[in-house]
Order: structure tokens, then sequence, then C-alpha cells
């Protein structure tokens, strides 16, 4: 074998072991970052399995910013470490060293969207929204407390955001202010929110629809179908006295001393009349009159010029209602014919 061909074998083995260690340093140690917009995870490897008890340093790569997970940690045994999410953007340094291998990589963080909660529909079922960004968030927890210790909400307690982030409470009984607070990963945001009671069916029956109101006020005269005599200044009256847009008393308004219009004699109710001396006049039916109306039975008899023979004249009978209707008859001229004062 010459000279030439010894070299030439020698070059050979040497370009072989360089090629060797290149494949050895490419399976070697090795670290990754993912994550990196959330709480990022640190992955270290050797040839492809995971390195556990590896020491991981992060340190940010600008002296001049702040990282909150900068410092040293130990990998578990999955080869992990878990860093906490970056309150602002900042690019960092993430070195891994186990035994005599060290590797080491560059990743830029970004601090997460801000955790949100916001409650709507606070005057019916409250719904709870829990957002990062515009991104909803699905499975953070919803704690629903209230305020006010002394006061109760049936909608107290925890509860998970569904897919689309959200949680619907039950409406509240009473008036009442509640403190909600989101719970995700390690980020929480509250609110504070008044519930409104709604308004139950028992409230709305309490009160009624005005013309309901109305017409058992009618009943309650105990007036039926065809009844004589009329009842409009009744409902009139009860109308302008309790409709719901009437002013308030001291807006004004006609003065209370005017006659009542209720009292007329026209619209009296059916048992309503003269009291049972005032003569023979009768009402039928349909409310007019029959027979000669007129002074009691115990009534002197007046003469045609209205001079009394009797203690009492008809012209002084005060009780007296004649068939027309008239109250107060008495003009007459005096007891017993005697000229008037």
């Amino acid at each position: 074998m010459t000279t030439r061909t010894l070299y030439v074998l020698l070059v050979a083995v040497v370009a072989i072991g360089a090629a060797t260690g290149a494949v050895a340093a490419d399976d070697g140690l090795n670290v990754t970052v993912d994550d990196a917009d959330a709480e990022p995870i640190v992955t270290v490897t050797d040839n492809e399995t995971a390195v556990e008890n590896a020491t991981v340093d992060v340190e940010p790569v600008d002296e001049n910013e702040t990282y909150v997970g900068s410092g040293e940690y130990e990998t578990d045994a999955d080869g992990t470490v878990e860093l906490p999410a970056a309150e602002e953007d900042v690019s960092v340094t993430v070195t891994a060293t186990y035994g005599n291998e060290t590797a080491t990589t560059t990743v830029d963080l970004e601090a997460p969207p801000e955790l949100t909660v916001d409650v709507t529909d606070a005057d019916a079922d409250p719904v709870v929204t829990v957002t990062a960004g515009e991104t909803a968030v699905e499975n953070a927890t919803v704690d629903v407390e209230t305020v006010d210790g002394n006061e109760t909400y049936a909608g107290e307690g925890t509860y998970t955001t569904d897919g689309n982030g959200t949680v619907t409470l039950v409406a509240a009984e009473t008036n009442v202010t509640v403190d909600v607070t989101a719970t995700y990963e390690n980020e929480t945001a509250t609110t504070t929110a008044t519930l409104i009671a709604e308004e139950t069916d028992e409230d709305e029956a309490a009160a009624g629809p005005f013309g309901h109101q109305v017409r058992e006020f009618i009943r309650s005269l105990g007036i039926g179908p065809g009844a004589s005599g009329g009842i409009g200044e009744f409902v009139s009256e009860f109308a302008t006295s309790n409709n719901p847009g009437n002013a308030p008393d001291h807006a004004g308004g006609p003065s209370n001393e005017t006659t009542n219009a209720s009292d007329g004699p026209g619209n009296a109710p059916e048992h309503a009349g003269p009291p049972e001396h005032a003569g023979q006049g009768n009402h039928t039916e349909n409310g007019t009159h029959t027979g000669d109306g007129g002074p009691p039975e115990h009534a002197g008899a007046g003469s045609a010029d209205g001079a009394g023979t009797g203690d009492e004249a008809p012209g002084n009978s005060g009780d007296a209602r004649g068939g027309h209707g008239q109250e107060n008859a008495g003009n007459g001229h005096g007891n017993g014919g005697g000229p008037p004062n």
C-alpha cells in the first residue's frame, strides 16, 4: 500500500467522523416554547425524549424590559416548564441545561387579551358574558354573590361559561345588587350589576286594566241591564276619580264645592225615588210618571191662590216631590192661609 493510498483512507475516516458528530449534535439536547401568546410552555428533550430535572433559565433579551416569568426553573417528568403569561409583549431567551449539554432559543411572548365580564338583561333573566379581547371564553368560572350579605338572590353560586362564553342566571325576585367574578386560567375580571325584579302577573292583576276596573265598579252598583234610571253620572265620577291619566291633586281643576252631578234626580239607581209620603205619582219602567203626583197625604188642602187651610200648606212641604220630580217645591204663602212675612 502506497503512501498516497494511506492518505486517502485517513481523509475518509476523518470525514466520516465529522459527519457522525454533526448528527449527534442535531439529535442532542433541544428546547422549544409553545403558547407564546398565552401561558408559555417550555419543553426540553434529548434525542426526542423528554428530559426531567433539566435546568431552564428565562430572561428578557433587552435588559431594560421586564417579564414576570424571569428566573430559573426545573423541568417536570414530562420535560416541561409552564411560564406565566406576559403582561406586555416581550422577547425572552430560554436556556436549557442538562449534564454537560446546553440548548438555547429566543421567543417573542405576547400579552394575552384582557379578560372582561359583562352582565346584560338585568331586568329579566340576566346573561353573563366572558370575553378575552373580542373572543368568547369557554369554560371560564363565574361566581355570583350579593353585595349586601343581608340580601338574597336565588342565582347566587358558581357557574361555567358555555361555548359562547355565557351563563344565564335566574331573574331576580326583588331588586338586588350582585358581584359577578369571572376567572380563566390565571386571569380574573369582576363587575357589579343591579338586577331588577320582573313585574309579576299578580302585580298587574292587582290594578288591572282600567276598563276592567270600570266594569267591576258598574257591577258593584247592582244595576242590571234594562234597569230604569241612568248610571252615566256614577260612571263618569268614578272614571274621573280613578283614571290613571288624571293629573295629581295639586294640579288644580274645578272646585269640589260644585254640585255633584251624580246626585241629580235623573241619574239615581233603580231603587231611588221619592219618599213614601210624597204622593201618588209612580214611575213606570221607562222612567215616565203616572198619577197626579202631589203633596204628601198629611198636607192640608191649599186654595187655588196658595192660601193654606191646613197646618201644613203644600207650599211649605219641603219633602214633597211633585209629579214632575221637582225638589223643594215649597214656594207657598205661609201656614194657615196667612199672608207671607
